[in-house]
């Protein structure tokens, strides 16, 4: 009898806070960290007037994950086929004029880091985790006036 009791109260708790009927997929998204949201990784500066580096914007929701991968030289490419694991580990390819680029990393809090392979080799990537990008900020290094300007 107690375990029927113990059940019936947890099939209450379930249906109080919305739960049951829940569809599966969005089940699997409770509790899990890095679940939804946008995340933006970029060091996207302007270095002798001219813009440079890249902008990787992930938004995840449980209808699936959209990355949109932008490079000063190359313009703006949406992907839709992206890997991102429960350990933040991130992967994604993808075809250019010049070539395909493919990477391999992991999310953190502060940072996106990985290998990046493009027509010009393999190299390792490390974009800082912003809030938002100004594509127009003199790059790290550069000094306006007497006062080094820093990110």
């Amino acid at each position: 009898m107690t375990v029927r009791i113990e059940t019936l109260a947890l099939a209450a708790a379930l249906t109080i806070a919305g739960l049951v009927g829940m569809p599966s997929a969005a089940m699997a998204w409770i509790g899990k960290p890095w679940a939804s949201g946008t995340y933006v990784y970029a060091d996207l500066c302007l270095a002798d007037g001219e813009r440079t580096g890249r902008r990787i914007t992930l938004r995840r929701s449980p209808n699936g994950d959209v990355l949109t991968y932008e490079a000063a030289t190359a313009g703006s490419i949406r992907i839709e086929t992206v890997s991102v694991d429960d350990n933040r580990s991130v992967s994604f390819a993808f075809e250019t004029s010049q070539g395909p680029v493919a990477f391999r990393g992991r999310m953190e809090t502060e940072a996106l880091t990985g290998l990046l392979e493009d027509a010009s080799g393999t190299r390792e990537l490390r974009l800082p985790r912003i809030l938002r990008s100004r594509p127009d900020m003199p790059c790290p290094g550069e000094t306006t006036g007497s006062i080094p300007v820093s990110r």
